[in-house]
């Protein structure tokens, strides 16, 4: 979820927070917050998922789905050029990855590149706001969306 807090509204929340508001204007994932936006924070609300069980396993990702996964890196991320069609050169990082259900690809594409390349081969990472899309010879791959976050667990 992306935010702009014109009101400064969100000053008394951190990350993992659960909160609730009426914001001025929700567009996709972004929520605008203004001097007319309301704010709380919700202690300990049982009616909202923890991240740990909002998470997928890799067997059950499906295309077109948006997942948050935790898994090991199998393979040292790879960081590589591509040229478009246009004739436009664009950065494409991606790495191997595995839970103890399956294994899957992950690629991050211009900005998105950088936050694979911060990655290491062996991490146990949590990655948040993936989309999956069918790859090369009808395999399932997750994309790094402008919304994923990458966080270290070990």
């Amino acid at each position: 979820l992306q935010h702009t807090d014109y009101s400064n509204s969100t000053s008394i929340c951190n990350e993992g927070d659960v909160i609730e508001c009426m914001p001025s204007k929700v567009y996709g994932n972004s929520v605008t917050l203004d001097n007319n936006s309301f704010v709380r924070k919700l202690e300990n609300d049982e009616s909202i998922p923890s991240l740990a069980k909002i998470r997928t396993k890799i067997n059950e990702v499906k295309i077109d789905g948006n997942y948050c996964i935790e898994a090991i890196i199998l393979k040292i991320p790879e960081r590589r050029e591509i040229q478009t069609k246009s004739g436009e050169s664009i950065l494409l990082s991606e790495m191997f990855v595995e839970d103890d259900t399956g294994q899957i690809w992950v690629k991050g594409w211009r900005n998105q590149a950088r936050l694979i390349d911060k990655c290491e081969l062996g991490e146990i990472i949590s990655i948040i706001g993936v989309n999956a899309k069918a790859g090369l010879e009808g395999r399932i791959e997750l994309s790094l969306t402008a919304f994923s976050k990458i966080t270290k667990k070990n």
